[in-house]
């Protein structure tokens, strides 16, 4: 043989221990035998062959000794073969198992190894410790292999780093159940990081940079972990920088709890054919660090859910676990936190935390009729006691991009409602124009010196070219000129534009464009055009007529238009908004409807005033002027609408003390239609009382299109 005894029979095997020094081990003294240091596994081999080939090693006695690998290099170029209760056990990082150049096969595996069943390739019984396998894999791309390729059962394997192999570990198989890992690494592997069989346990292991590859991370299992069997536990695991993290097909009875999913480059789980019976709880899910934020890409994913009797989605529990992200850590949202697909049903989805990080217009989506999601906590709600909540989007008719009386389109076709939008629902509208320079927007009012987002989601259908703008209408210049977002388009799925800019001195008004001056033809399915305030694009919040009320499926909010003309609905001392005649105005004296010291106090000595915002209006068309206010013994209220292009009253001076108390905000509603020519109009809370005496507490202004007050909106 070659390989090497020391000091004959007896030293290097002491208490049923065989002892095994590298070529470069710094302790060959205490080996029994030292191996060459080339192809090492011929060695290795006869050595495990002697062990558990006697009859003391049937897998019911368990009278192998243990194999104690000492520091060095072990360099193989066939697998090492693993028998029945073996006991390997090396030095930690400091054993390590190492692929020769060009071998390009599994370093670890078992005799007669079939994923689908041999009646002798069940492994029973082995225990792996404190080693490391090193695949080499840049010396040994091609075919596939694996650091360890077993089918193994009752097994344990603690302290084992599997790095830079084709796959990791593959521990699954027919035949083949229970074992436990703990404390393992399995990192930086080309295409998968582990396979794991029924009733297998992890534990506290670390598993990250698997499948990062570009030829390997569009594959359906390019995944840190795949599964493909029942009951299987993830307990305190650590996940990062893998493509997926775990990929689950035709699964039951699985458990993840207590693991860190720091942060990967597409979804953290994917359900795939059948999973039921699954619990999901008590895990933090942290986002994508350094990815492309392209809608598409949930944390927790059900796809293609069979259809079959005892198949599809079903019966899982989703809960107590955490969604927030860095906001500090870049783009690194997901499209839905939590997403169902066809054939998923009777889930529960409770208790979790959805702070920040989705793109959606809500961080789930429910497809299953009696799949339920109760005490989930959104990153906006509305406040205590105040059950109409607040947006911010200033964009009117967000998905209706085929509403020609707010969006202006020259030379652009729009088929309404032509594919799925990423909320699931067909809303996506398709744009085309065969003419290189065209344009659809929407005029915009907004306050100058102020930061704002502009956003939208689309999905690529074969266009040359693609240019967003943004226009300050008041100065007649360009805040964001026409910009290419050609290159950021996807054929398979929804990706958001977004770009933050602020509004120059004296600008109150722009023009948003979608599509601007594209140079090229276009051909580009669209949705969820949204203008914010700040400097990121906020969740997107729809923006459609009260008529067409779309539920959010978590039930938990319901999304309604945006549709208030209004500024500064709150801010009525805001004098570039807000003109007043004799009327004076004490800002924050008391609370408004939303729970916040935002409603303001209107008093006047004079028997003739006015307090009034002016508004760009069309002609012959319906709206809805609306406040909230309350007397303080006030003497007299009136409001009024006021024609200016014309001149003339649309409704005169009209009292509504009557409908105030002095301990609540009552919600005045004022509806009219503009007459011909109409192109601005005067909206007065207050004018020309008759009296002196004026004092009232009012908040939440608004003007909506429509004869009925909609929900409110700030603005």
């Amino acid at each position: 043989m070659g390989f090497f005894p020391i000091g004959g029979g007896s030293s290097g095997s002491r208490n049923g221990i065989i002892t095994i020094a590298p070529y470069n081990c710094l302790r060959k003294s205490e080996a029994r035998y030292v191996l060459p240091g080339t192809d090492d596994q011929v060695e290795l081999n006869n050595i495990i062959e002697e062990l558990c080939g006697n009859p003391n090693a049937q897998w019911n006695q368990r009278l192998v000794p243990k194999v104690l690998m000492l520091d060095g290099d072990i360099n193989v170029s066939e697998p090492v073969m693993l028998k029945n209760m073996l006991y390997l056990e090396g030095s930690g990082y400091n054993t390590r198992f190492i692929l020769q150049s060009g071998s390009n096969k599994d370093v670890m595996r078992s005799e007669n190894y079939d994923l689908y069943g041999h009646p002798d390739d069940v492994l029973y019984c082995p225990i792996l410790k404190h080693f490391q396998i090193n695949g080499n894999y840049s010396q040994n791309q091609g075919e596939e292999h694996y650091g360890i390729r077993i089918k193994p059962q009752e097994y344990l394997m603690y302290q084992v780093i599997v790095d830079n192999c084709y796959g990791g570990m593959r521990l699954d198989g027919v035949g083949n159940y229970g074992g436990y890992l703990r404390d393992c690494f399995i990192k930086n592997n080309h295409h998968i990081g582990a396979v794991l069989g029924g009733d297998t346990t992890m534990i506290g292991c670390s598993i990250g940079g698997n499948a990062e590859f570009e030829d390997v991370k569009y594959n359906w299992d390019a995944c840190g972990i795949l599964l493909n069997a029942f009951n299987i536990q993830l307990f305190d695991n650590h996940f990062a920088y893998n493509t997926v993290d775990i990929v689950a097909n035709f699964v039951g009875g699985l458990m993840f709890s207590n693991n860190m999913f720091e942060g990967g480059i597409g979804e953290n789980i994917i359900f795939g054919g059948t999973a039921w019976g699954c619990t999901i709880a008590n895990n933090r899910f942290g986002g994508r660090p350094g990815a492309t934020n392209d809608g598409h890409r949930d944390s927790i994913a059900f796809r293609g859910m069979r259809k079959e009797p005892l198949s599809g989605g079903y019966g899982n529990i989703i809960a107590n676990n955490n969604f927030t992200i860095n906001p500090n850590a870049g783009d690194v949202g997901y499209g839905y936190c939590i997403s169902e697909c066809e054939n998923c049903d009777d889930n529960m989805i409770s208790n979790n935390l959805f702070l920040n990080g989705y793109s959606q217009p809500t961080p789930i989506k429910i497809v299953g009729e009696n799949t339920q999601a109760t005490n989930n906590m959104l990153s906006r709600v509305a406040p205590i006691g105040f059950d109409e909540p607040v947006f911010t989007n200033l964009i009117t008719y967000s998905e209706q991009l085929d509403n020609l009386v707010y969006w202006s389109n020259i030379d652009i076709t729009v088929t309404k409602n032509a594919v799925l939008s990423p909320d699931g629902k067909k809303t996506a509208d398709r744009l085309v124009s065969s003419i290189p320079y065209q344009a659809i927007r929407q005029t915009v009012k907004v306050l100058p010196n102020t930061e704002y987002t502009f956003s939208f989601y689309v999905r690529d259908n074969g266009s040359s070219a693609a240019k967003y703008s943004v226009h300050d209408l008041s100065n007649g210049v360009d805040i964001i000129p026409p910009t290419s977002y050609r290159h950021k388009l996807r054929l398979d799925g929804f990706v958001r534009i977004y770009e933050t800019f602020t509004t120059p001195e004296g600008c109150t008004k722009l023009y948003i464009f979608p599509v601007r001056d594209a140079g090229d033809l276009i051909d580009l399915f669209m949705w969820g055009v949204q203008l914010n305030q700040g400097s990121t694009a906020s969740d997107y919040k729809m923006t459609t007529p009260i008529e067409e009320l779309v539920s959010d499926p978590t039930g938990v909010l319901d999304y309604p238009a945006n549709n208030n003309l209004l500024l500064s609905s709150e801010n009525f001392n805001n004098a570039e908004v807000w003109f007043s005649s004799d009327v004076v105005v004490t800002p924050n004296i008391a609370l408004g409807l939303n729970g916040t010291m935002t409603a303001d106090q209107l008093t006047s000595p004079s028997a003739y005033q006015a307090f009034r915002q002016v508004i760009t209006v069309l002609a012959e068309t319906d709206y809805t002027f609306s406040f909230y206010a309350l007397s303080n013994s006030s003497a007299e209220a009136k409001y009024s609408v006021y024609d200016n292009t014309n001149g003339a009253d649309i409704i005169g001076a009209t009292s509504y003390l009557s409908q105030l108390n002095e301990s609540t905000l009552t919600r005045i509603g004022v509806p009219f239609t503009t007459p011909a020519g109409c192109t601005s109009i005067g909206l007065y809370i207050v004018r020309d009382l008759g009296v002196s005496g004026l004092d009232l507490t009012v908040w939440g202004a608004m003007l909506n299109v429509g004869l009925t007050a909609m929900p409110y909106q700030t603005t």
